[in-house]
């Protein structure tokens, strides 16, 4: 042999020995994954036998028994056989000394055989027993008797099959019908045959194709099947449910919840001793950062300060006259807040007035608290909110409780309060937001009132949308889910009505609506009188109108009567257009741009406090 031939020799050995490895590499491989899963991923199986046997009850039910026997090429990890689901359940199922698993995918129960003994490569029987319990018949015409004996879904070829069908003895047989075929009904008396021995029907048949479906049909006299399973009464339960905290908000308004009544007066000036931090605190029992806005424009009405708007959004105030003697405390303390170490005629900016706005907040609320600390001067009573409460909690009760009564309906054996849960959380979560939105009405800026209204109150509906939904899918009907709807939404308006002011807070009150409708309807000619007997007219209820949001409305009651320009606001940023029309007494360019004054003292406020907060808890 030459040297080239033995060089080819040892390389045929080389390439042998790495295909060998590969082989029992591969080999060890595959016993390793047959040995761990004890399957291979080949699925596929044929039956041999089918027998299927059917007892109907005369309560609608279906005692079903089935011996399967297939042929497993190979070995499998999990068989499954699918049951048609319906409008029934299945219960009671057993596969005879076999483990097993019974799930729902969509429209099918699924029966999973996962007992790894049983499913080693050779032949095996499956003995499988459940019962089916239909649910009361909605037709009030006829009751429907309809059983599929196979499923047009099933994808495995059947060398045998048998049905059996024991119907009661009493069973109408005018117009018992049968369909079978793989597309729709077709002739198969070369596939089927079928003998019926008195209440007893018995089908056989041999190569059934996959996709091949047998289904029986009867349209029964109505009231034939006696005591189906109806659990109608968990949805008409719902509608009560609702109905019932509907009703409950009614009678805890009525019976606590209302406003005392006085006759509406109109108001066309300023409430002698009342100023708009009064107002915020009578109508909310507390004050916000914006309720000192319109305080900071009465000081520069006043001619104690000046605004300056120096830059686009930004401010400074200009320290003038000291605060009349005559004046509330609590504006002198802003005065002296705002000034503090200040010279006459020179500015603070907003950096060094935004660590002030807390203690003046603070001041004034107290200040103006300590006016109004009876009983008879609270924004809302105790017992109006605590109705409140009970009644936003029934309502969530009420909403949380239909995903339960939905699962009772449909029988289900484990009911899962998660769902639940969550809705009763949201709901009463919803609902106190829309209570607060609502009592803050009048202190909102109007479009902000309708967005955030609308927004939350669309976030509610929508759960009751969703529970109504729930119910519709159980009965295919519109009554209780148009119930839930009215009900839930009736219950809602009732809680946000229920915070009932105190006697005396209700009577001033009704005279500071009575000021605030002025400034919203007062017609042309009420402004002309007023704005003659007074030139300053426009200013003096200017603060009002900024603390009831209705400072724009209130310029253009403005339109075509001549109003000074004020003194105390000035623009001198460059480029601003409303620069001239400010000075030139433009009222309605003047209330945007007090706006935006008091959007800024909100973000200052804002900005400042969540920096302390972040100090502090660093500190910590």
């Amino acid at each position: 042999m030459t040297s080239n031939g033995k060089v080819l020799s040892n390389t045929y050995k080389y390439l042998i020995k790495i295909l060998l490895t590969i082989v029992i590499m591969s080999v060890s491989h595959g016993l390793v994954l047959t040995d761990s899963f004890g399957a291979t991923k080949d699925n596929s199986y044929e039956i041999n036998n089918y027998d299927f046997k059917a007892v109907v009850k005369k309560n609608h039910t279906y005692e079903v028994s089935k011996q399967i026997t297939v042929n497993l090429p190979n070995n499998l990890s999990e068989i499954s056989f699918d049951v048609p689901a319906g409008n029934y359940i299945i219960s009671d199922v057993d596969v005879k000394g076999t483990d097993f698993s019974l799930s729902k995918n969509g429209s099918k129960y699924n029966i999973v055989i996962n007992d790894k003994k049983q499913l080693r490569k050779g032949s095996h029987t499956y003995k499988i027993t459940y019962i089916v319990k239909e649910f009361a018949e909605k037709n009030k015409n006829y009751d429907l008797f309809y059983l599929t004996a196979l499923s047009p879904d099933w994808e495995v070829p059947i060398q045998n099959y048998k049905f059996t069908l024991v119907l009661p003895k009493d069973f109408p047989w005018d117009d018992l019908q049968y369909y079978a075929g793989q597309f729709g009904s077709q002739d198969v008396s070369n596939k089927m045959s079928y003998s019926i021995d008195g209440n007893t029907i018995t089908m056989s048949g041999s190569l059934i194709p996959s996709d091949f479906g047998i289904t029986f049909k009867a349209e029964l006299p109505d009231g034939y099947w006696k005591d189906p399973l109806n659990n109608e009464w968990t949805i008409g339960l719902g509608g009560v449910l609702f109905i019932a905290a509907a009703t409950l908000s009614l009678i805890l308004w009525l019976a606590g919840g209302r406003d005392p009544k006085f006759k509406k007066k109109v108001i066309t000036n300023p409430i002698d001793g009342i100023s708009t931090a009064d107002v915020a605190y009578v109508f909310n029992g507390k004050l916000s950062i914006r309720d000192i806005v319109p305080l900071i424009v009465r000081l520069g009405i006043s001619g104690c300060l000046k605004i300056v708007e120096y830059a686009p959004k930004k401010y400074k105030l200009v320290k003038l006259n000291t605060p009349s003697i005559d004046e509330d405390r609590y504006i002198r303390a802003i005065y002296g807040e705002l000034f503090e170490d200040v010279y006459e005629g020179r500015a603070v900016e907003m950096e060094d007035i935004g660590v002030k706005l807390k203690r003046i907040l603070i001041d004034v609320e107290s200040s103006v608290a300590s006016g109004y600390s009876s009983r008879e001067m609270r924004a809302s009573t105790t017992i109006s909110k605590l109705f409140r409460y009970v009644s936003i909690v029934a309502i969530s009760l009420a909403i949380a409780t239909i995903p339960v009564l939905v699962s009772m309906y449909m029988y289900e054996e484990e009911i899962k309060y998660g769902l639940p849960a969550g809705l009763f959380v949201l709901s009463v979560l919803i609902l106190n937001i829309i209570t607060r939105r609502f009592d803050l009405r009048y202190d909102m800026d109007w479009k902000h009132f309708k967005f955030s209204i609308s927004m939350y109150s669309a976030l509610y509906v929508s759960e009751l949308v969703y529970v109504g939904y729930l119910v519709y899918k159980c009965n295919k009907s519109l009554m209780i889910p148009l119930l839930i709807l009215v009900a839930g939404a009736f219950a809602a308006m009732m809680s946000c009505l229920m915070a009932a002011r105190a006697r005396e807070n209700a009577r001033l009150s009704n005279r500071m609506m009575g000021m605030r409708n002025f400034i919203e309807e007062a017609q042309p000619r009420d402004i002309a009188i007023m704005q003659q007997s007074n030139p300053e007219y426009f200013y003096e209820m200017l603060p009002y109108a900024m603390q009831f949001s209705q400072y724009e409305i209130w310029a253009q009651k403005f339109r075509g009567f001549k109003v000074t320009a004020p003194d105390w606001f000035e623009i001198v940023a460059e480029g601003r257009t409303s620069m001239a029309s400010v000075s030139n007494g433009d009222v309605e360019t003047l209330t945007r741009e007090l706006y935006q004054f008091e959007r800024t003292i909100e973000s200052v406020y804002n900005v400042i406090n969540r920096r302390r907060r972040f100090f502090l808890s660093s500190g910590r």
